[in-house]
């Protein structure tokens, strides 16, 4: 899969900001350099995602997206399927 981020460049302006060497022009000039460069973050970020396909957004009002990687119930599948 994929994970869409808006405003990729202030996100890792965010992540690096205690790394040493890395300004928001040292990674700008690396991204125009087209250099695979593997950078150890000093402060590292723990990522946890989320996966929902329907939520409400005010009273009464509920939005639905497909299901498109098949998990709708999964987890109520493998309770029943443990009794």
């Amino acid at each position: 899969g994929c994970v869409r981020v808006q405003n990729v460049r202030d996100l890792v302006t965010w992540i690096l900001r205690d790394t040493p060497g890395w300004s928001r022009q040292h990674f700008e000039a690396s991204i125009k350099s087209g250099e695979n460069i593997p950078v150890q973050v000093t402060n590292p970020v723990p990522v946890f995602f989320l996966y929902i396909s329907a939520w409400s957004t005010g009273p009464g009002v509920v939005q639905f997206r497909d299901d498109i990687y098949g998990l709708d119930g999964a987890n109520e599948l493998q309770i029943t399927s443990a009794l």
